[in-house]
Order: C-alpha cells, then sequence, then structure tokens
C-alpha cells in the first residue's frame, strides 16, 4: 500500500521506494453477554481477566489454524505461543518513578493445541489456567533493591541480559549474507532460545474504567452561566502499535461498562485484512450463544 505523497519535499515516494512495513489495524470487540461470560469463567477458577483475554486469543488462533490447514492429526499441532513486552524494572527492585523508557521481551507463554470439537468452556477453562500459572511468574515483584540471582532459563532476573543477547541476533539474521558480521553474542555455548517463534504477540492492560468513563463530564456545563467556554467527554479508545515483520499483536481491555475488546496490529504486507477480519469474527464468536451472530 502506497502513502499520499503529503511530504514529497522529504521523501521519494516512487514505485521503487515503497515503505518496507505496512502497519493494519482491526478491533474486535465481544457482545456484553460473551464479556460476562468470559469474566465470570475467569472467576470461578480464579484466574485473572487478563489471562482469560489470553486464552481466548489462544483458542481463536487454533481454531484459525485447524480451519487453514484441516489434514493435520491433532496429535502433531504444534502448541499456541504467545509473547509479549513489559517493563522489567520491577523485577530489580526499582519502585521510583521512572525516568526513561524500557521494555523488554519475555520468551511468551504456551499453551497446548485443543480442538474446536472438545466444548469451548472446557478448552477455555484449561488453556486460562496455563496462561495464568505462566503468567504470574512475570507479576512477581521485587520490593527492595536487592539483586536476583535466579539463573533459571525464565527467570524475570534474565530479561535484560536475554533481550540484549536476542537484539544481536534479530540483526545479525536481518542482515544480507555480504553484510553479516558473523558476531556470536553466545561465543561457544548455544543459544538458549525458545524452540519455536511466537504464534503472535499478546497483552493486557486490564480494565481502562479508572481512565476513560464515559459521562464523566456533563455537556449542560458550557454557556455564561455555568462559566466553561469547552466541556469534553470520552467515548472510545482506539490503541495500537506499529507491526514489524509477520507480526500479528493482539492487545486487550476491558471498558466503564464490562465489555471486553482487542485491538490488533498487524503487518499488512504478510497478513491480509480479510484474513485478520475473520480473526476478528473467530474470537467474537467464541462464547456467543448457539446461533447468534456477534457481528452487526
Amino acid at each position: 500500500m502506497s502513502f499520499p505523497p503529503v511530504f514529497s519535499k522529504l521523501f521519494d515516494y516512487s514505485e521503487s521506494k515503497k515503505p518496507p512495513i505496512n502497519s493494519g489495524h482491526c478491533v474486535a470487540s465481544l457482545s456484553k453477554m460473551a464479556s460476562t461470560q468470559l469474566i465470570e469463567l475467569c472467576r470461578s477458577i480464579h484466574v485473572s481477566i487478563g489471562a482469560g483475554c489470553f486464552a481466548l486469543a489462544g483458542i481463536s488462533m487454533m481454531e484459525m489454524e485447524e480451519k487453514r490447514h484441516p489434514g493435520i492429526p491433532n496429535a502433531e499441532r504444534r502448541p499456541f505461543a504467545a509473547s509479549f513486552p513489559l517493563n522489567p524494572r520491577a523485577f530489580f527492585g526499582f519502585t521510583t518513578p521512572a525516568d526513561s523508557c524500557m521494555l523488554a521481551f519475555s520468551d511468551g507463554i504456551v499453551m497446548p493445541f485443543l480442538p474446536s470439537s472438545l466444548p469451548i468452556e472446557g478448552r477455555f477453562r484449561l488453556v486460562a489456567k496455563q496462561a495464568n500459572r505462566q503468567l504470574r511468574v512475570y507479576q512477581k515483584r521485587l520490593k527492595s533493591a536487592a539483586v536476583n540471582i535466579s539463573l533459571e532459563p525464565h527467570s524475570p532476573g534474565r530479561l535484560l541480559a536475554a533481550s540484549y543477547l536476542y537484539q544481536f541476533e534479530r540483526v545479525e539474521s536481518k542482515l544480507p549474507k555480504n553484510r553479516k558480521t558473523g558476531f556470536n553474542p553466545q561465543g561457544k555455548f548455544p543459544a538458549n532460545a525458545s524452540q519455536m517463534g511466537a504464534t503472535c504477540g499478546v497483552s493486557s492492560v486490564g480494565s481502562t474504567a479508572a481512565f476513560f468513563k464515559p459521562g464523566t463530564y456533563d455537556f449542560d456545563d458550557v454557556g455564561e452561566v455555568k462559566g466553561k467556554d469547552l466541556v469534553v467527554d470520552f467515548r472510545g479508545l482506539k490503541m495500537g502499535v506499529r507491526a514489524r515483520d509477520n507480526e500479528f499483536l493482539i492487545g486487550s481491555s476491558t471498558n466503564s461498562e464490562g465489555v471486553v475488546g482487542f485491538g490488533v496490529s498487524y503487518d499488512e504486507n504478510a497478513i491480509s485484512k480479510e484474513a485478520a477480519d475473520a480473526w476478528a469474527e473467530k474470537i467474537e464468536s467464541l462464547l456467543e450463544a448457539p446461533g447468534r451472530k456477534s457481528r452487526l
């Protein structure tokens, strides 16, 4: 997709200079009924709503994969893996306000593939418990500046070191053969990396009700009697990031009305809008009553 030549004095908009990445965006919102069911299911098995969003994203991907490749035996299906960014400061005991932006990327969490022939509620409970157990590793915080010396493969204390090494490896893999440096940050030790790449990225910001709530301000408060020239009230929220090569990044949140929504940023050079919309329809329909369509 080419962009309109708004900045033609600065950039070359010719066919040979198309941008290497187009980042698309799609939105999926569960109905009020489906949102309530998701929240009740999470509470019944004592997991966080965020873990439930991870689980629903995983199940939607499993069903999409099953539809795309129906001939693969279930025993040979690969698990769903979700990676996500996080702030590593808290794992090192820093409790003061941050003075800069810092992100690290986890190896992610892995959920077993479950066929769509199994009941949806049973699949959700199993996958949500798996997600919650793995996410809890990243939810522990140090209460002081004590050094975390754990050397476990997925220890949060290794986030920065692992991210540093992975960045070198990513840059090296992107370079053409004649420009590769041959530099190996691992030295003589084999890389301790996941055996598979993430299926997609998943993250959850939780409830946005404390920050964005419609109806907080009254539009009738404008005028000479009220003493206000302008009143602004919140109506909607759309969140996204710039996707990189082949990425499909799912962000989830719950609004002030208890509706669970998903916003996806994806590499539109690798993933079609039709495929992204098909995923949105899939995740919206998973917890719907039989025979009811979630999209208007």
